[in-house]
This record gives structure tokens, C-alpha cells and sequence, in this order.
């Protein structure tokens, strides 16, 4: 609904936006290629780079905007409708590219089996879970909170639609989004689904992703400083373009420069993250804390003790022990990049949420 309703202001910032910086470091990467000999493997992650930094992801843009509470503002709503003009432009691109990938790697049949369980598999979102989901608010009593079992489902069809992406041979992501456009948004089942994954989420797996992501970076692997000043040069000159083809068309507009501007940098953000976390190397180790919760019996009092490893004549482990042990063994296999803190928590269940959150 928000790609209908989207104003032709909207439309020209995430059409221009994903297209002028696309082909300027398309562009750049041409030129690059005459002038200079590349190694292969340089050449090969090129055309990647050039399509991650042309994408503005619209969970980045809105969770930015709602952080600094401008998300219903009119520069807002412009942000979040041409992010996901560019985020369509985007998955467009890339679904085109895979067909034609598809049809010079894979056989005719299974090309075609791709097709048509890929088909199959947007129809089923489309025609079967959707409404579903349309079902489930108008049998939900007005002003009070959907059925548990009805945020359940929804999550178990999400679960299964990334598998079958995966299988049909797309990526589980673009299933999973293409699931969450299909969902109605707001109260009551989109605010329900909000507020079930919003600390398991924020909490649990996005600290755990960038976490993953910088145990995976090592820049003693790069041997050649000259492919990081190709990179570079890539991405300045995609975040250039995505910059003058964002704040050009509310310029043509009469928008003010100053709100033309603000608007180029939101719909750069992402650019600043993903080349924040490219370009610093892990100067400071990790830090840990593991938590043990433990139900509190045969005492009225708390308690938060800090692990003390018990000496090698103790052959037998507790179960707190064991849990530690497998962190230590994490510690130890990544050196000085990871500091593991454990402690056990003893308290009763209906307040282990205060030993959690504090």
C-alpha cells in the first residue's frame, strides 16, 4: 500500500537513487578495469559491491528515523516511501539477474522447476497466507490483542517460507520480506508481531549478527592495499550518487536544500554503516557476559555470583560448568578477540526477567 500510495516525488528520489549511483560505479568499475589490471578475485566481488552500496534498505531507513522520533514527519514519510521504491528497484534487479544466471548455468528443466516453484511459492504468499492474515484481524475483537495462536502461525509461516526460499533456490531474506509487505501493518496483528520479536530481535539476534560479522573480519588477509583504494573508490563514488539522485528530484520540487540534503543523508545511511564496520579493523576485544538463571529454592534472598572455575580434582561439572566450559572453549579458540564474563543468577522465576534486563 505504501508503494501505491507513494507520491511521484517519492517515486523519482527511489528510482534516482538506486539508478545514478548504480551506473556511476558501474561506470568507474569499466574505466577501472581498462586502466588498471585487477586480480580476478577483485573483479569477481565488483559487481556485489556496486549493487549493496546502489540499495537502501527501508528497515534501516525507518528504525533511523523512529530513533530520532522524525518517522511521521513529511521528510520522513519521504524517506520511507522511496526507500522502498529503491528497495523494490533493488530485489528487481536481482531477480532479473538470477534468471539470466539461471538460464546460462541450469539445464531448461530446471530452470524451469525454478520458475515455477518460485511461482508457486509468491502465489502461496500471495493468494493463501495473505488471507489469512485478513481472516485473522476481522476475528480479532476490536481493541483487544489478536489470539496467541494467530502470532504463532504467522511466525511458523515465516519460518517456513524462508526454508522453501531457500530450497526453490532464492534466499530465505527476500521470501521473508516479501512475507512482511504481504502482512497487514498496525494494531491488532502487526502491532502483535511488533511487540513478540522486538526484544528478541534488538537484544538477541542483531547483536549476535554483528558480532558474527566482526569475527569474521581479519584485515590481515588483505595483501594488497591497492584492491581497499579500489573498493573505495567504488563506493565514494556510488555514495556520491546516491546523494545527488536523492536530493535532486525534491530540489526540482522546491524543496528547501537544507531538507533536500537531510534527506540525501538518510537515504545514505546505510552506505555509512556497512562501510563503518568495512573499514574498521577490531581494535578492542569483545566483551561477554554470560548469564546463568537458576530458580531460587531453600532461600529468600537473590543472589548474582560471579563463575570461579573449581581446580581439576573435581572429575564431576555442574550443569553451570558445562554451559561455561563451552563459552571458555569460544574464548580460547579466538584468542584476545573475545573476553567471556560468567556469572549465575539465583533467583525466583517471576523476577528472573529483572536479573535479565538489569
Amino acid at each position: 500500500m505504501v508503494i501505491v500510495k507513494s507520491s511521484k516525488k517519492a517515486l523519482a528520489v527511489g528510482i534516482l537513487s538506486f539508478v545514478l549511483p548504480n551506473a556511476l560505479a558501474r561506470l568507474t568499475t569499466f574505466a577501472l578495469k581498462h586502466f588498471l589490471s585487477m586480480d580476478k578475485e577483485i573483479l569477481n566481488v565488483l559487481p556485489q559491491v556496486v549493487m549493496l552500496l546502489s540499495m537502501t534498505s527501508f528497515p534501516v531507513v525507518a528504525c533511523f528515523l523512529d530513533e530520532f522520533e522524525i518517522l511521521d514527519s513529511e521528510i520522513g514519510r519521504l524517506a520511507c516511501s522511496s526507500s522502498m521504491v529503491c528497495d523494490i528497484c533493488y530485489w528487481s534487479v536481482v531477480s532479473f539477474n538470477y534468471t539470466i544466471t539461471s538460464l546460462e548455468e541450469m539445464s531448461p528443466e530446471t530452470s524451469l522447476g525454478s520458475f515455477l516453484s518460485n511461482g508457486l511459492l509468491m502465489s502461496l504468499i500471495l493468494f493463501g497466507i495473505r488471507p489469512g492474515a485478513i481472516w485473522m484481524v476481522e476475528n480479532s475483537p476490536e481493541g483487544k490483542p489478536v489470539k496467541e495462536i494467530y502470532v504463532f502461525a504467522v511466525f511458523v509461516a515465516l519460518l517456513i517460507c524462508g526454508l522453501l526460499g531457500e530450497v526453490t533456490g532464492l534466499t530465505a531474506l527476500a521470501r521473508s520480506i516479501f512475507l512482511g509487505l504481504v502482512i497487514l501493518d498496525g494494531p491488532p496483528l502487526g502491532a502483535a508481531l511488533s511487540d513478540r520479536r522486538d526484544c528478541f530481535v534488538s537484544v538477541l539476534l542483531v547483536p549476535v549478527f554483528f558480532t558474527a560479522c566482526a569475527l569474521r573480519l581479519n584485515v590481515l588477509n588483505i595483501q594488497k592495499l591497492e584492491n581497499v583504494g579500489i573498493i573505495h573508490l567504488v563506493a565514494f563514488v556510488a555514495l556520491f550518487g546516491k546523494v545527488v539522485g536523492s536530493i535532486l528530484p525534491p530540489l526540482l520540487c522546491r524543496m528547501p536544500f537544507r531538507d533536500a540534503l537531510a534527506l540525501g543523508h538518510i537515504m545514505s545511511r546505510q552506505f555509512w554503516i556497512s562501510f563503518w564496520y568495512l573499514i574498521q579493523p577490531i581494535r578492542a576485544p569483545l566483551i561477554w557476559f554470560v548469564l546463568h538463571l537458576i530458580k531460587l529454592v531453600g532461600r529468600f534472598s537473590p543472589l548474582l555470583i560471579a563463575h570461579q572455575p573449581r581446580g581439576r580434582l573435581f572429575s564431576y561439572k555442574t550443569l553451570s560448568e558445562q554451559i561455561f566450559s563451552a563459552f571458555r572453549k569460544l574464548e580460547e579458540h579466538f584468542g584476545d578477540r573475545i573476553i567471556i564474563n560468567c556469572y549465575k543468577g539465583i533467583s525466583p522465576y517471576t523476577t528472573m526477567y529483572n536479573d535479565v534486563c538489569s
